[in-house]
């Protein structure tokens, strides 16, 4: 039926299922692997907050529709307290809900409503089901768009309401009416080659009314089979017949008709611009017609739709326009100029300044489109475009492009500085203006300039400072720390959210709260690298950690003891590691308590074989189930490599940790990519040239052992060799070749899987654990 608005929906999904793990916690084979997420380059945290002026720290690499929004908060055009994205896609024709806003129940949407005005047609014969119905179709090239519009529902169920009331449900007519608007929905799905249903001619004994509804249906259905000459024939007919009351839609149903012609399964891009210019006259003397004010409205959509096609540019900067002047931009401004800027720059939000085709045409009098460029540009010449518009225009937008993008050297670095240190608490740019500041300092080495404005910021989240900006400003307050007390402060984070592992999308809230802290990268790496064995038991035991990362540490601390044949710290570390996890005790007592260095090595061993979650580092990601979970892991997953103890080191691994499975950023980035990360952090202050050395030497020897299953399999083959007698060497030998199969195996293990096989199957051929033992494993 008629379309009061146009604007048809479009839903994305895609499911990958992959199995692995990344960061070493991964325990199911699914598409519901997410990690948690501490900073997300690619959208702000919390979108409902930030459409409130919560902008935290606004990144470059933010999707385009949130550096819009920051724009406008920054200029001072966004609506006090409220600036929502409403929609974000393609168009009047093709549109996307992106936003946070929560979506009808399933059994309240404009389809189910029509199918449940339906059955108030008593004897109605000809109810369709539900299920399997769908509003989408296919296209000659395989793909699908969206054919019937809420809006077309929505204006059936209420004609069918006013037809009732004036005729009664009961009556013929109104039976005859709901047959031919259920034929007309019947074209709503197929392919490209299903056939047209056409609903049956009125029959002579209606009432003109019925015989106006039965054209307009007639038409509606061959618009939907996609016959879209006939109906634009048979709309702009009834455009032409006063005496119907579907007059008003006709000409613009008309136009329409030829929009989705020149869309929808056309190759010839000539004749579909042909089209459209035609489509745009229409539309243009429909807007100069005041007797078709009706459908004003949907026809300017219609004709932005025509300009983002035809007159793209052109398009980009009338809705620019409107997105950085008007208090209430319309939802189609935000669709199109998302759209135009894919097209017209790049879908990606990192490219090249210099490869920006027509550059000068889109930033022409356009000083949101230039922003964004500069902001997103990678390069010299962007660089230097936003030193320029700040120096020339002073205005804030520009201040923050600057800081993102100026380098140390750059003359304009002091008078930038001094600028941001004038900038007023209250600018709705001041989270990201002081996070700049701190970093450029830090770049200069102004290590004490930098000090003194971190610690006029805030440490905990609050007004303007969400808590994803609060993690940035505790990366500078690690990076800058000048005791190891600072750093413990300054090294847990909060998650902010959680997504699939190279996805930017949110994904598993984790209930909806992040309760519990975790380790970014800068802390894990440092704590997997940068610290000595002794320095790490301390750390366990510092109550300035919070317990579930004391845990983490001592974890560590405690397995590199055991592979590192230091005992001292070994016993210190497994007191705290017995404090923090009780459920490990029985394990633990037995090697607190051993009577000899041999004796207490295998102890360890042996509890290293019997919970796979220990390990001798710290993850450099997390991922969600672990975060739930209670640590460390008992069980060994049997569906995941990396979720099993540890990974080797290998030569490339700086760039994500050298324990991380994946060797991936959780969105898909390297972390030296994100602009707030290094790809290693620095060595802190406060660690001697001595301990760097000593920490050094000892992760040089932990990479030289190999990966778990090779060094367990190995250490349990040398126990056999030395004491066969030993009643728990057949469950350690037995363990061992396990972890050879699912465990993280590097060149070495299928040899050290086979010595351990052939001990276990020599000494102990008729124990419980040779029995259940009947391969070894060349490793993964």
């Amino acid at each position: 039926m008629a379309l009061k608005r146009v604007m048809v929906a479009v839903a994305l999904a895609a499911v990958i299922v992959w199995c692995g793990g990344a960061g070493g916690d991964v325990r199911a084979c699914g598409p519901d692997i997410y990690q948690l997420i501490l900073v997300n380059p690619v959208s702000p945290s919390d979108a409902a907050k930030y459409s409130h002026g919560e902008l935290g720290v606004v990144q470059p690499t933010f999707a385009r529709r949130y550096l819009v929004q920051a724009y406008r908060r920054f200029v001072g055009a966004a609506r006090p307290g409220l600036d929502a994205i409403p929609l974000i896609g393609t168009s009047p024709e093709l549109s996307v809900r992106l936003d946070a806003g929560t979506a009808p129940p399933v059994e309240d949407t404009a389809v189910t409503r029509w199918f449940k005005a339906t059955k108030t047609v008593p004897g109605f014969t000809g109810l369709r089901d539900q299920g399997g119905f769908t509003t989408e179709r296919g296209t000659k090239d395989m793909s699908r768009f969206k054919n019937c519009s809420d809006d077309a529902f929505a204006t059936a169920e209420e004609t069918l309401r006013v037809r009732i009331r004036q005729f009664g449900a009961t009556t013929p007519a109104v039976k005859s009416w709901l047959t031919a608007q259920t034929a007309v929905f019947d074209n709503c799905g197929g392919s490209a080659d299903t056939p047209a249903v056409l609903p049956a001619p009125a029959e002579s004994s209606l009432d003109p009314i019925f015989k106006a509804d039965r054209a307009y249906q007639v038409a509606a259905a061959h618009f939907y089979a996609t016959h879209y000459e006939q109906a634009e024939t048979l709309f702009r007919a009834i455009g032409d017949d006063r005496s119907s009351p579907w007059q008003p839609f006709g000409r613009f149903l008309a136009a329409r008709a030829m929009i989705r012609r020149a869309t929808v399964n056309t190759s010839d891009k000539t004749a579909a611009n042909a089209l459209l210019a035609r489509a745009d006259d229409e539309l243009a003397a429909i807007l100069a017609d005041a007797s078709l004010a009706p459908v004003h409205v949907s026809a300017r959509g219609l004709r932005n739709f025509v300009a983002v096609n035809v007159h793209p540019i052109d398009r980009l900067h009338a809705a620019a326009h409107e997105l950085s002047s008007a208090a209430t931009p319309s939802p189609q401004d935000y669709i199109d100029y998302s759209v135009l800027m894919d097209r017209l720059v790049n879908e990606d939000t990192r490219y090249a300044y210099d490869a920006v085709k027509n550059r000068d045409a889109l930033m022409h009098d356009d000083d949101l489109t230039d922003w964004i460029l500069a902001m997103q540009g990678a390069g010299d010449a962007g660089e230097a475009r936003a030193i320029a518009r700040w120096k020339t225009t002073g205005a804030i937008p520009w201040l923050v492009a600057a800081m993102w993008r100026i380098g140390t050297n750059d003359p304009a670095t002091s008078e930038v500085l001094s600028a941001a240190a004038a900038l007023s608490p209250d600018s709705p740019a001041f989270p990201t203006v002081a996070f700049l500041r701190v970093r450029l300092l830090m770049a200069r080495n102004d290590r004490a300039d930098a000090r003194a404005v971190l610690n006029t910021l805030p440490d905990t989240p609050g007004a303007g400072f969400p808590a994803e900006a609060v993690n940035l400003l505790r990366a500078q307050r690690v990076s800058l720390a000048t005791t190891l007390d600072e750093w413990l402060r300054a090294a847990p984070r909060l998650p902010v959210a959680s997504g699939w592992m190279w996805s930017a999308a949110s994904g598993d809230p984790v209930g909806g709260a992040y309760s519990q802290p975790t380790f970014d990268v800068d802390a894990a790496m440092a704590l997997t690298e940068q610290f000595s064995l002794a320095r790490l038991a301390d750390i366990a035991h510092s109550a300035l950690l919070p317990a579930r990362l004391r845990l983490k540490v001592a974890n560590e601390a405690w397995t590199r003891a055991v592979e590192l044949r230091d005992d001292q710290t070994g016993l210190a570390a497994a007191a705290m590691l017995k404090t923090l996890a009780p459920q490990v005790s029985p394990d633990l007592d037995r090697y607190i308590t051993a009577t000899s260095a041999d004796t207490r090595h295998a102890a360890g061993i042996l509890m290293l074989l019997r919970w796979s979650g220990l390990r001798n580092y710290v993850p450099v990601t997390e991922e969600v189930t672990a975060y739930r979970a209670s640590e460390p892991r008992g069980p060994m997953a049997l569906d995941a490599v990396g979720a099993n103890w540890w990974c080797g080191a290998d030569p490339p691994y700086r760039e994500a940790g050298p324990y991380d499975w994946s060797k991936e950023h959780p969105l898909g980035l390297p972390w030296g990519a994100l602009p707030m990360r290094p790809s290693t952090p620095a060595t802190p202050d406060f660690v001697s040239a001595d301990e760097r050395v000593r920490a050094a030497q000892e992760f040089q020897r932990l990479t030289s052992l190999g990966s778990a299953p090779t060094y367990l399999a190995t250490e349990a083959a040398n126990w056999a060799d030395t004491r066969p007698k030993d009643p728990d060497v057949a469950e350690a030998l037995a363990r061992a070749v396990k972890a050879t199969h699912f465990g993280c195996g590097d060149p070495q293990t299928g040899k050290a899987s086979e010595r351990a096989f052939a001990l276990l199957h020599k000494l102990y051929p008729n124990t419980s654990w040779a029995k259940a033992t009947p391969y070894w494993y060349e490793g993964r």
